[in-house]
């Protein structure tokens, strides 16, 4: 799928979500003019699962890398980051994500049984 000179996060999302793939190229540029914030980076997580469901997995694992370098504490990119990576037959650095990902969780969950 080719990026033309006007595109919507929304409508991405929605044509990842059937299935259809963006190449890297298109996602780079994607992210140039839309600049991850915490308004999109929900849109974004969406675009990179979706891609990662289909079997988009290199798609994904570009996206959600982009993602967590701007977003580090956003603990569900880890879980679909290490799903991209698991499917890639790359287990170490799924595993790593993994094991991210539920330090992560744990570490939110335990701060919220604090302030409970």
């Amino acid at each position: 799928m080719e990026l033309t000179n006007e595109f919507n996060l929304k409508e991405i999302e929605a044509n990842t979500k059937k299935g259809l793939k963006y190449k890297k190229r298109v996602l780079k540029a994607m992210l140039f003019e839309e600049t991850l914030f915490s308004s999109n980076v929900n849109r974004y997580n969406n675009i990179a699962y979706y891609l990662q469901k289909a079997g988009h997995n290199q798609e994904a694992i570009f996206l959600l890398e982009e993602i967590l370098s701007e977003f580090p504490k956003r603990v569900v990119a880890y879980l679909n980051l290490g799903d991209a990576y698991w499917d890639e037959t790359k287990r170490v650095k799924a595993l790593n994500n993994y094991h991210h990902y539920k330090s992560i969780h744990l570490l939110k969950i335990n701060y919220n049984l604090y302030l409970h």
